[in-house]
This record gives C-alpha cells, sequence and structure tokens, in this order.
C-alpha cells in the first residue's frame, strides 16, 4: 500500500498502488496533494534499453542527438501540461533545468535510466492552479507513462511479462505458480483500471505521445540499434526495422547549408553535452542542435572558437546538415566549422 509519511512525503512503489488511489478517487475521495512523492520499485525511473553493437556503457554521437530528441518531446509534454501549449519557447531557464531528464549509463548493460521523482514533484509544484485531486491522478498517470511505457494499452501484458522474466531472473517463483494464480488476469485487470481514469487527462496524453515520438526518435537515430525498450515496452528487431523504414517513407530532404551565422540564443540543460542553438543569417531563423562532448562533430578548438561567438555576439561560420519534409524544418545539425576560405564550389 502507498504510504504517506508524517512529514508529507507519500511513497509509491507498484502499479497496484496507483490503482488503489485511483479507485478511492473514483468513490469520490478527494486528496490533499503530498508536498514531495517518492516513485520507487517498478515506478523509480526512465529505463530506456537499447540493444546493438555500439552500446557497451557508451554513448555513440548519433544515438546522443537521439536522446536529445526524447528530451525535446519531454519539453513539449511539460510545457503542454503548465501552459496549455507544446511551444518550447514557453518554458523558462527554470523549467529546462528542472525538467531535464539526467540519463544514466548502468555499468555493464546499455540501459540508460533517469529517475523521476524530482521531476514529478516539480511538475507538481507548477500545477499550482489545479484542483488537489486531479493534480494527483495527472501525476500518477504521467509516472505510469514515463516508468513503464507510454503504450498503456499494453501495460497489463507488458508489465506481466517483464515481471515474469524479472522473477525467473530472481529464482524467486516458477513462471508455471506466477500463472496459476492468476497474476496474468488480475495485471491486466489493474493495468486496465488505471488507464481508464489517467488516459482521460489531457497531460497524461502529452506524455504518452512525447515518449512515444521521443522514443521514436531514439531508435531511428542511430543505425545499429536493433532492439529496444522504454520501461516494459518492448521494440523488437522488426519494430525497429519498421520505424526505421517508416522514417525513409517519409520523404524527407537533407541539405548541407555553409554558411556565416549569428547565435541569438541557445538551450543547454545542466550538465548536458547536447544543446539547441537559435542561428540567424541572410536567409532568415533556424533552430539547430550539436553535441559539443569531446566525441562530438567540434574540436576543442572549435567549442572554444563557437563560445567565443556566441558570448561576444560574433558572426560564426558554420556547416549546418538540414533536414526538411513538405518545405518544412524537420531537424537542423550543427556538423562542423569549416574553413570559409575553403568554400565549396557551387
Amino acid at each position: 500500500m502507498a504510504e504517506l509519511g508524517q512529514n508529507g512525503i507519500l511513497t509509491i512503489s507498484t502499479l497496484e498502488e496507483i490503482q488503489e488511489i485511483l479507485a478511492q478517487v473514483q468513490l469520490g475521495q478527494q486528496f490533499e496533494f503530498p508536498k514531495q512523492i517518492v516513485f520507487a520499485g517498478d515506478l523509480r525511473s526512465v529505463e530506456l534499453r537499447i540493444e546493438g553493437p555500439d552500446f557497451h556503457r557508451t554513448v555513440p554521437g548519433a544515438f546522443a542527438r537521439g536522446l536529445w530528441g526524447f528530451q525535446e518531446e519531454i519539453y513539449r509534454a511539460v510545457a503542454a501540461a503548465l501552459y496549455k501549449t507544446d511551444d518550447l519557447r514557453k518554458l523558462s531557464k527554470e523549467d529546462l533545468e528542472n525538467f531535464n531528464l539526467v540519463f544514466h549509463v548502468n555499468e555493464g548493460s546499455s540501459e540508460f535510466e533517469a529517475g523521476i521523482s524530482g521531476f514529478l514533484t516539480k511538475l507538481g509544484e507548477g500545477l499550482s492552479n489545479m484542483d488537489d485531486t486531479y493534480k494527483l491522478v495527472a501525476i500518477l498517470g504521467i509516472a505510469v507513462v514515463l516508468a513503464l511505457g507510454y503504450a498503456a494499452t499494453k501495460i497489463g501484458a507488458a508489465h506481466y511479462d517483464a515481471k515474469v522474466k524479472r522473477l525467473e531472473i530472481d529464482g524467486q517463483i516458477r513462471v508455471e505458480e506466477l500463472r496459476s494464480q492468476g497474476e496474468t488476469a488480475r495485471l491486466g485487470q489493474v493495468a486496465e483500471i488505471v488507464d481508464n481514469v489517467v488516459s482521460k487527462l489531457p497531460e497524461v496524453a502529452a506524455f504518452k505521445h512525447a515518449t512515444a515520438e521521443g522514443t521514436k526518435q531514439a531508435v531511428k537515430a542511430s543505425p545499429n540499434v536493433i532492439a529496444a525498450s522504454l520501461g516494459v515496452v518492448s521494440f523488437d528487431q522488426d519494430a525497429v526495422k519498421e520505424i526505421k523504414a517508416r522514417s525513409a517513407r517519409e520523404s524527407t530532404e537533407r541539405d548541407v547549408v555553409r554558411d556565416w551565422f549569428l547565435v541569438t540564443g541557445h538551450r543547454r540543460p545542466p550538465g548536458a553535452d547536447m544543446a539547441r542553438f537559435s542561428l540567424s543569417n541572410k536567409s532568415g531563423e533556424l533552430s539547430a542542435i550539436v553535441d559539443l562532448s569531446e566525441g562530438g562533430p567540434l574540436s576543442a578548438e572549435q567549442r572554444e572558437k563557437f563560445w567565443k561567438a556566441v558570448q561576444e555576439q560574433t558572426m560564426v561560420y558554420l556547416q549546418v546538415i538540414v533536414s526538411t519534409k513538405g518545405g518544412q524544418v524537420k531537424q537542423a545539425i550543427i556538423d562542423d566549422m569549416p574553413d570559409p576560405e575553403q568554400k565549396e564550389q557551387e
């Protein structure tokens, strides 16, 4: 059972505990929003697992861009919840810091994990104009989406499968015994009850969309991903191929732009290697991302030169890879700082 301590901290570890609270809400009980919610156990974090030859406690550059895409989708969901729009410009610097998911690579695996307790506590604080009971239901629903995977209609079966695998590994119980206890039906019923309540909330729907799109971006960002999972929702090799094939069918055009740009603004969550910069040139405005890590496309000397241009507001010559679809820019990546004297001949 979920525990509310005397200090106003609510601790929740399982889907069943969330179901218990939602059942009381459906019976008309009102709740005061706790000072803090600590999510533990199955609900403690976002877990993104990637399988492929390049993923061994490292983050390849292409996949780092995919993680940034995942983060941006989360930012859009935050903006929708707090400001009723998915326009990232609505987020303040403080918002970017509070809602930055800091992924850690678990040692000896290709599992990227980011805790969600602090994230959701801050989100709850931001929803200050919301009824306490509604807010609690929304935050619990978002926790389910983040920790167990965006496909809520699959939570019952997927959560059961994941629990079986975990118990098998731990040697706690045999699969036959678990099935004989009717665990499949029970977990399916719990998941259905949870989804029937939380899926009606627009804040939860925004995070469902964000994790769906963000996971797809992470999967298709690296050519060597062969399987992936978010929480308990898995993408096998065939599913990964379908995501990449669908992306290829979207008829995205790719252009290399070399020009002088003025950096008019930037967003870089604390400790993040990826950042987004607003660029301006004679053709107009462009928003582009860049990997500023040591393994990124820019050398140490180029990074220093780039930041100097940002701080002094001087023009800088950049190579930007721009992907467009239907005349709209879908993604732009700062790929190099070439010598302007060696401009390619048209």
